[in-house]
């Protein structure tokens, strides 16, 4: 009897350990549920908010076809994290509690789509419970649909934690067409009345998405990259930063039109100094890395070195980012407050700075950025509020210099020092020149 009693106890002990285990399972198996609380909240029914910054980043990625107006997510894993759950949903950028009608596709064995509060496949959830450290997926609105979006996500790292509200940078559609915000901000304002995608799109009398955008020069302050001196007369820059003011914030755009030669991870870089030389300054760096993933960041230069900063300093002086790659567009839009330390540095943008422009080759593994491969600057401080195109310091003739001078070295020194050493040994022999033979001196 004792025995049969230790035995059920044993069958009982045995039977409760492998339900837990089943049910650890099964709250990341099938996914996120889809009942009204999660899907409002995108809150896991278990586990702890960490308070902590995320070790999760999510990026858009957008086609450069014209017919394709979806949105590719990249949800990934950071600090050699992995994430065994996830749930995200785009949501309305002016109103983040409502969910923008559309559907995502492209799911695999580790992702699949939902609905929720009856709308179709409007959720994108994990598959399984299997550690992740990247997921990716497709979006794609109605056809017809008009706003700003942005996609929140929250992230199950283990079941006992979790982060929320990981969101990405906002997106613009109108009539079903991505567009960059300046556009949608036009359209806002004088939306076309004649109905149809094509007819509000020629409403919108803006620079073509696949173009860099000159005519903002006319009402901001342009500081542009290229091979010419004044590419912005000849409409040939590779890069055009432009500065307003708003509100006493400082509002900044980068956009850059990579050529066909330039390397696929590739960065540009926008830096403020008290001085005509760099060191010790503040610097915000556009990156894009293999992928076409594009995001905003700082940086500080130490002497020739950069070193990255936290994102935690980051979110204390940039007030608002946005980063995109778009038919070939590099966009990356940011504010900055307008005093603010960086680095026991005080700055304070009100006053006039030199300003100066680098891109270079991007390291994507480690995000280390190379020395620059092109650079210009302000001749003379300069006031964020101007408007117009600016007095620049142009570096390319020293690359041309530099260049001329190694070929005159290699096809002219080189040759000389061959000749010299194979047919001049004995010429002056005898003789010396600094306490060595006179061909040796002269090589």
């Amino acid at each position: 009897m004792p025995l049969a009693r230790f035995s059920r106890s044993m069958l009982i002990f045995v039977a409760s350990i492998v339900l837990s285990i089943i049910s650890r399972i099964d709250c990341y198996s099938s996914g996120a549920p889809s009942n009204r609380k999660v899907c409002t909240s995108l809150i896991p029914g278990h586990g702890s908010k960490q308070n902590s910054p995320p070790p999760y980043r999510l990026s858009l990625m957008f086609s450069n076809n014209d017919d394709d107006q979806s949105v590719r997510l990249n949800l990934i894993a950071t600090r050699s994290m992995t994430f065994a759950g996830f749930i995200v949903q785009a949501r309305d950028l002016d109103d983040s509690t409502r969910i923008i009608d559309g559907t995502f596709s492209e799911t695999s064995n580790q992702t699949e789509s939902k609905s929720c509060l009856s709308s179709n496949q409007n959720t994108w959830t994990h598959g399984n419970g299997e550690p992740k450290i990247r997921v990716t997926g497709r979006w794609t609105p109605l056809s017809d649909f008009t706003g700003g979006v942005i996609f929140f996500a929250t992230v199950v790292q283990v079941k006992q934690a979790y982060w929320d509200q990981i969101r990405s940078d906002p997106i613009y559609y109108v009539g079903g067409h991505i567009v960059d915000r300046d556009s949608f901000n036009k359209y806002q304002t004088n939306p076309s009345n004649s109905g149809g995608s094509s007819s509000i799109m020629s409403g919108l009398d803006s620079n073509p998405l696949n173009e860099l955008d000159y005519n903002q020069c006319k009402e901001k302050m342009c500081l542009a990259l290229g091979d010419e001196n004044n590419c912005l007369e000849g409409k040939s820059c590779q890069a055009i930063l432009s500065a307003s003011r708003e509100n006493e914030e400082n509002l900044f755009l980068i956009e850059a039109k990579p050529s066909d030669n330039s390397p696929k991870e590739i960065y540009y870089s926008m830096a403020f100094s008290d001085d005509d030389k760099m060191g010790d300054d503040f610097v915000v760096d556009c990156l894009m890395d293999s992928n076409g993933i594009v995001r905003v960041g700082l940086s500080q230069n130490k002497g020739k070195s950069n070193s990255p900063s936290s994102n935690d300093l980051a979110k204390s002086i940039l007030t608002q980012s946005s980063a995109q790659f778009v038919d070939g567009i590099l966009r990356c839009r940011f504010r900055l407050k307008p005093k603010f330390r960086f680095h026991n540095k005080h700055y304070d943008l009100q006053e006039k700075q030199f300003i100066f422009l680098a891109a270079g080759n991007l390291e994507n593994d480690r995000g280390f950025k190379h020395y620059h491969d092109w650079k210009t600057r302000t001749s003379e401080p300069i006031d964020l509020a101007s408007t117009g195109s600016i007095k620049i310091k142009n570096f390319s003739y020293l690359i041309h210099l530099h260049g001329s001078l190694m070929l005159i070295a290699w096809f002219g020194f080189v040759p000389t020092a061959m000749i010299l050493a194979r047919y001049f040994k004995t010429a002056w022999n005898g003789s010396l020149m600094c306490g060595v033979k006179v061909w040796f001196a002269y090589e």
